[in-house]
């Protein structure tokens, strides 16, 4: 996933300078989202989604917000599953401040002026533990280099959308998690990722001059306070027999001083340094879901002839009755929607009158209906038909899924 970073830094010099007084914290524009990788049922087969994904990729990005919550593995678009409810489509970024690492912290500069260079680094982690953790770089960047662009601020950073015209320069070498130095990525079709490919970092590569590196500060930077940076962070593949669903994948972005030949001492201190969260792995439906639905129930019929009656069942056994807790969902026939509580458990089974509940919202139309059932454990559900005093037909729930828009051009 090609990740971007946004960089802020106060501007303080009156003519070319830039110092840093804030403190040092990092962010994205958009909040992580779940990444369609890393389930696979198969390290290698014709359903493996095997191509490395792409943080700030806009061909990918989501274009319409879905209505489920996407933890239990809906559809999704070739990088990210379904966009969570009530989340706005929005192109990944982050924005890196780099103030407190660099003064505050004792890093390597008071101020940057132009004619200064920076290099970055970056490390893959894991649930927050670097190694070799089943994640892995999967992008060559010695030939397109590591593109970025300056911003007048965050918020001009994180609404652009026309690209990265700037570039970090120079060569970098990839290590694994034992810093053995990697050659050759995974970038083709295999889900699982062989020892001598496993990269996890890179570095600028040393021995390079000054002039052949990094990006350079110019007067343009400085004279039009473009404080806020982008750098696009190179895309990541993940081996679906090491990884699990649930992973959370970030990037250590490090920026350190680049005005001398890279290596040496002082070459290879990481400066300022900050953790970008890039999103948690997702996969299809498992078994046991938080969220189930009925297409057709009976609530309030106007007629007064049917009824339904609904059992919830805690299938998963991991949450007390104490603690559990239900949201049903219920959508009439014309699509408004009336919510209910289930917070009374006393087992993990409650049988239940639809037209019992307190149900809030509306105005409501009685009659044929579908429920949405949310939980707070691994759920079932059963209803059943009740009507002129005798017990009916009945079906079980059915796992929530994200359903397209069936629109044909």
């Amino acid at each position: 996933m090609k990740k971007l970073i946004v960089i802020m830094m106060a501007v303080m010099m009156a003519t070319f300078g830039i110092s840093f007084t804030a403190n040092a914290h990092c962010d994205t524009c958009c909040d992580p989202l779940k990444i369609a990788r890393g389930c696979e049922s198969a390290a290698t087969n014709a359903d493996c989604l095997s191509g490395p994904f792409d943080f700030d990729d806009y061909s990918n990005a989501i274009v319409g917000a879905e209505t489920e919550d996407v933890e239990d593995g809906y559809q999704y678009t070739d990088t990210y599953c379904a966009l969570p409810a009530g989340k706005t489509p929005c192109v990944q970024k982050a924005w890196f401040e780099m103030c407190q690492c660099l003064v505050s912290e004792g890093g390597p500069w008071a101020n940057l002026i132009a004619g200064n260079t920076v290099d970055v680094s970056m490390e893959i982690l894991v649930n927050g533990v670097a190694g070799d953790n089943g994640v892995y770089w999967a992008e060559y960047i010695d030939t397109n280099l590591i593109a970025m662009e300056t911003y007048v601020s965050s918020t001009a950073a994180c609404a652009d959308t026309t690209g990265l015209n700037s570039r970090f320069i120079g060569d970098w070498t990839f290590y694994d998690a034992d810093d053995v130095v990697v050659t050759t990525l995974e970038t083709g079709g295999n889900c699982a990722v062989a020892a001598a490919n496993r990269a996890v970092k890179f570095v600028a590569t040393p021995g390079q001059t000054a002039d052949k590196h990094g990006y350079v500060i110019t007067t343009t930077d400085v004279t039009n306070k473009l404080d806020t940076w982008i750098v696009d962070i190179p895309a990541m593949r993940a081996d679906s027999a090491v990884t699990s669903r649930g992973d959370v994948i970030s990037v250590r972005v490090c920026f350190t001083k680049g005005d001398e030949e890279t290596g040496g001492v002082c070459g290879s201190c990481e400066g300022c340094c900050c953790v970008v969260e890039i999103g948690t792995l997702c996969c299809d439906a498992e078994a046991d879901s938080c969220c189930v639905y009925h297409p057709y129930v009976v609530a309030e019929d106007p007629y007064g002839n049917w009824g339904t009656g609904l059992v919830v069942t805690n299938v998963g056994g991991l949450v007390a009755p104490a603690d559990m807790e239900a949201t049903l969902t219920l959508t009439d026939a014309v699509g408004v929607s009336v919510t209910a509580t289930l917070d009374d458990f006393d087992g993990t089974v409650l049988m239940t009158p639809l037209d019992s509940l307190s149900w809030s919202g509306g105005p409501f139309t009685g009659g044929a209906c579908w429920l949405k059932i949310d939980a707070n454990f691994a759920v079932d559900s059963y209803v059943y038909m009740t009507g002129f005093g005798v017990f009916g037909a009945g079906t079980l729930a059915k796992p929530c899924v994200t359903y397209g828009s069936c629109v044909s051009d």
